[in-house]
């Protein structure tokens, strides 16, 4: 399955403050709803991921985002999102406790496995999924996405308190990723805030077949394998694998 990240920065590589985020743009929001929403094969949708913050951080009136699966990871807030559904909305919203065992399985494909039900939803039918947030979220999935698509926005949020700010992981951004194309400059119509979209791809050779057959194959065993105790520890193996 493809996996995009999508997120806006500001020229120091912060998302937000306070869990929420550091402008508000129109422009912005609609490119992130044409892209996170649209699909080459129709009769497939995307998904959107994100945290708990910023589930909350999205207008109720636009919650879920529609037309796109909604997958929220959280563990404490769980009970409250478990069956989530408005009045004449069917846009299915699923909870996740476990962010990097779903991405390890939707790589299942690299190891062979035919089955994408996962907690009872047919990941099949997801073309793309984008995880849309937060800050840790972005650290922890950003191995095993293939692509980022960033909103650059050339201006500088200023707050005294430095320590509420959210990063996005700009460090390994540059580590695996390069630029792939950047969209034209635009000017938002109502603040004046210049803003640029800008696509990475990995870098040729940072991510081989092999190598993520790899470590999708262990991920895979560390998650779902059998445990056993041996005289010399704990064995953890899987049939097949």
């Amino acid at each position: 399955m493809n996996i995009s990240i999508i997120a806006s920065v500001d020229i120091n590589g912060r998302i937000g403050y306070e869990n929420e985020l550091l402008y508000d743009i129109p422009e912005d929001k609609r490119i992130f709803k044409r892209i996170t929403s649209k699909t080459i094969d129709p009769k497939k949708i995307n998904a959107v991921l994100m945290g708990y913050n910023t589930w909350k951080s999205i207008p109720d009136r636009y919650r879920p985002l529609p037309g796109r699966l909604n997958i929220v990871c959280t563990r404490s807030h769980a009970d409250e999102l478990s069956g989530y559904s408005k009045d004449d909305d069917d846009t299915p919203v699923i909870v996740c406790n476990d962010v990097n065992a779903l991405a390890s399985n939707l790589h299942r494909d690299f190891i062979g496995e035919s089955s994408w039900v996962i907690d009872g939803f047919d990941y099949q039918t997801i073309e793309t999924l984008y995880v849309i947030g937060g800050g840790e979220i972005y650290r922890s999935l950003i191995p095993y996405a293939n692509r980022v698509i960033l909103n650059h926005i050339y201006k500088t949020y200023h707050n005294m308190d430095s320590s509420k700010y959210i990063h996005f992981p700009m460090d390994l951004l540059r580590e695996y990723f390069k630029i792939e194309r950047s969209e034209d400059l635009v000017i938002s119509k109502r603040d004046k805030i210049p803003f640029r979209y800008t696509n990475y791809i990995l870098k040729s050779g940072e991510d081989t077949s092999e190598e993520r057959s790899y470590l999708n194959s262990l991920a895979n065993i560390l998650n779902e394998g059998a445990r056993r105790e041996t005289r010399s520890g704990v064995t953890i193996s899987k049939f097949g694998i």
